[in-house]
């Protein structure tokens, strides 16, 4: 029950049961195929419902070295890449994020089996990974904007409404 960090993203995948997630002061409830997305140094714990039995699965990923060293874009791209994934730590539903979900669990099976390849099917997988994170950043930031925008154009409204017989 204390908050703890990792020097590498931590992506968690619950299988089972239910519970509470924070991350820094943030409280997020928790349940059976949600995952977490956890960058480097962001303090964290998961807490279980009591009597819950939850089944977790992590992985423990250098995201800034394969962003930098495997993806091999360019260097604004690059740092872009890292601020947006890295800025802080996420809590998913698989319905909500399907694609995600998808790769981090196929990226886990990969990492159990070990079959031939692995290790490619992995960085490749982690590549769309990236690319979905950043897909995901990017259409919660057009919903941000949007909804700025629509509260702008209802202020102004309101205040011709107000003001119209001036």
């Amino acid at each position: 029950n204390t908050l703890h960090f990792h020097n590498y993203m931590e992506i968690g995948y619950c299988y089972r049961g239910s519970g509470r997630m924070e991350f820094e002061e943030n409280s997020y409830h928790y349940n059976g195929d949600m995952f977490t997305i956890i960058p480097a140094y962001i303090p964290h714990t998961t807490i279980s419902d009591p009597g819950n039995v939850c089944k977790w699965e992590f992985l423990y990923i250098d995201i800034n070295e394969f962003i930098k060293n495997r993806m091999q874009m360019n260097h604004v791209f690059e740092e872009h890449a890292i601020e947006t994934i890295n800025k802080k730590g996420m809590l998913y539903a698989k319905d909500q994020h399907p694609k995600l979900a998808a790769l981090i669990r196929n990226i886990i099976e990969e990492c159990r089996a070990e079959e031939r390849y692995y290790e490619e099917s992995v960085n490749g997988q982690l590549y769309s990974f990236v690319i979905e994170l950043l897909r995901t950043d990017m259409a919660r930031s057009q919903k941000q904007l949007e909804t700025k925008e629509a509260q702008n154009v209802k202020n102004a409204f309101d205040y011709v409404r107000e003001h119209f017989d001036e």
